[in-house]
């Protein structure tokens, strides 16, 4: 059996959450409500399901809008069976609220790391001690060391988390590209003359600039998407570990072994996928690195220069 805590998303009703646990075969027990009033009606803040001997215990945070339900005597199976019905909010999605610029939505990341034991979000609770508003500083000490407390987290999937998150964000950035803005967001792509020496090893930068300001005088294609029903799936790596096969590694073109000895092993690339409904390979883009505060695209940056650098001095 299994003890779980299930972190819902914030816009799941209280009425639908319900809803779906009766269609699961669990009953409310009246038994178990809030004391004071709903502070925002209809959305108790304590709430108990039951069904053969496992209970569920929901709670509400109406401040910061964090839904979270506590599983106590459920199968493996009969979880996965739960979890497939309700909108559960993975550790990606809790480190992208960390990332929010609303300190409300920051302090619901907070709590559903600590109420998770999320301890591969660490890196991205850390720099909140600094934040600007006291709460969040002072939530964030404290989730660092309940986190701190239950041991060092796993590199890989801490590693892995962080991808997920970076692969999320860059969504609001690729998705432009194939809309009815496309050319503007295809130019705010364009590598800056500085960006050569901070993606690229120093003794290669100034030969990657020339090829691709070469490339970006006529700048790569993309097809317009005229339906909203393209989905878009972006993966991302560090450059460091582009270098042998890994599961960060492997949704990258192949040639990007050869690149990967000449760039900055701690920039973020991306590689992603537009795919219209029929559609099962879909189109491939790859070459965007996240540098800092602006993002920069470097088309097929194995072609352009991975093959030319992998025969220079190393």
């Amino acid at each position: 059996m299994t003890r779980p805590s299930l972190i819902l998303d914030a816009a799941l009703p209280f009425a639908t959450l319900a809803e779906r646990l009766s269609d699961c075969g669990f009953a409310r027990d009246e038994t178990t409500r809030p004391a004071t009033p709903d502070t925002l009606p209809g959305e108790p803040e304590l709430a108990a399901w039951r069904r053969d001997g496992a209970r569920l215990t929901y709670t509400f945070n109406p401040v910061v809008h964090l839904r979270v339900l506590a599983v106590d005597g459920l199968a493996a199976r009969e979880l996965a069976a739960l979890v497939a019905r309700l909108p559960v909010q993975d550790a990606a999605a809790i480190g992208e609220w960390l990332t929010r610029a609303a300190p409300r939505e920051i302090l619901r990341g907070l709590y559903a790391a600590r109420a998770l034991d999320a301890r591969e979000l660490v890196l991205l609770v850390a720099p909140l001690q600094a934040h600007a508003d006291a709460l969040v500083r002072r939530t964030a000490e404290g989730t660092l060391a309940a986190l701190q407390a239950g041991g060092p987290p796993d590199p890989r999937a801490q590693t892995l988390v962080t991808m997920q998150i970076l692969s999320r964000r860059a969504v609001a950035v690729l998705a432009p590209l194939v809309g009815p803005d496309g050319d503007a967001a295809l130019q705010a792509l364009r590598p800056h003359a500085d960006d050569y020496a901070r993606v690229f090893r120093a003794d290669v930068a100034e030969r990657a600039r020339e090829a691709f300001e070469r490339l970006w005088r006529d700048p790569p294609p993309l097809e317009r998407v005229v339906s909203g029903e393209t989905t878009l799936e972006v993966r991302a790596a560090p450059a460091g570990m582009l270098l042998e096969d890994n599961e960060l590694s492997r949704p990258f073109p192949g040639g990007y072994r050869a690149l990967a000895p000449f760039l900055e092993p701690g920039r973020i690339w991306f590689t992603w996928r537009y795919r219209s409904p029929g559609q099962e390979a879909g189109v491939r883009y790859d070459g965007v690195v996240m540098i800092d505060d602006r993002w920069a695209w470097f088309p097929k940056a194995y072609r352009v220069v991975g093959l030319q650098l992998s025969g220079g001095s190393q």
